[in-house]
């Protein structure tokens, strides 16, 4: 009976340090659904979706619209600030070792600059939420945590005139003030997968602009965000990659330590038969 428990203790010592040292399946191609709405904003006076703010929202709030049209808006339209989503698709390559992945387009957010008068309030901060999902493809796998993260703003329309009657097209200034929108990893059968969002149509703010900004701020800063231009308009577009490094496993010394300590199980289990 001793001798069949030992043996048994050293298979299982045998089974574990193997599952330690056994290497998952890499996923190399996934399925994904990236979507994003406004969860805030206010107007030029501080008020917020729920104090009276005069910014417009979609019913499904991945729209905001201000302003009143001016008499040179062409289309007689108020700007408008557009998030694109949900974006979805089963195209996503994962990079790993010497392959490597692709970046696929996901959400992205459109202003409209058109011309507007200065009878109403605009649009002065936003705050979106962003929520991105990825199930395995090849091989396929079941669907992973839904992750989720924001990016506030805060926005800056700008002069359309000197005061004096005189044409001003300034581009439209948007300045991301926090974001968690860049990136984050979770495990997958035996594998981390780091995940990566980038952008086109975002970037420093520099020149005249960055000049502007920190005239209105009263000090010298930094400024990441972009332009729109006047009356027409223009797309921020965020993109989306993967990677997988194997997930860490025990050094061998740690696992001989692990089976070691099965057997010392075993050993006190015969020491107390024999008492």
């Amino acid at each position: 009976m001793r001798k069949n428990f030992t043996s048994a203790i050293l298979v299982a010592a045998l089974v574990f340090t193997a599952s330690l040292a056994s290497a998952g399946t890499i996923v190399t191609q996934w399925q994904y659904v990236n979507d994003a709405y406004f969860d805030n904003w206010t107007d030029q006076v501080g008020r917020d979706k729920d104090s009276g703010s005069t910014i417009v929202a979609s019913p499904d709030f991945r729209t905001l619209t201000w302003g009143a049209p001016g008499p040179r808006t062409l289309n007689n339209q108020p700007s408008s600030l557009v998030i694109n989503a949900p974006v979805s698709g089963a195209d996503l390559l994962t990079s790993y070792d010497m392959v490597v992945g692709n970046i696929v387009d996901v959400v992205s957010i459109t202003h409209s600059n058109n011309f507007i008068t200065n009878t109403t309030y605009n649009l002065a901060t936003g705050r979106v939420l962003a929520s991105v999902g990825f199930t395995p493809d090849m091989p396929a796998g079941p669907a992973q945590p839904i992750e989720y993260s924001y990016l506030e703003f805060l926005f800056f329309e700008t002069p359309n005139s000197d005061g004096q009657g005189n044409i001003i097209d300034m581009d439209d200034i948007f300045i991301l003030t926090a974001s968690s929108m860049t990136s984050g990893w979770f495990y997958y059968d035996e594998y981390r997968y780091d995940f990566q969002f980038t952008s086109t149509g975002l970037g420093l703010i520099e020149g005249e602009y960055d000049t502007y900004l920190d005239t209105l701020f009263g000090s010298d800063g930094v400024y990441y965000g972009w332009l729109t231009e006047e009356g027409n308009a223009t797309t921020a577009q965020f993109k989306l990659s993967i990677s997988a490094t194997p997930a860490p496993v025990p050094e061998p010394g740690t696992m001989m330590l692990l089976g070691m300590g099965l057997l010392a199980l075993g050993g006190v289990a015969r020491m107390h038969k024999k008492n």
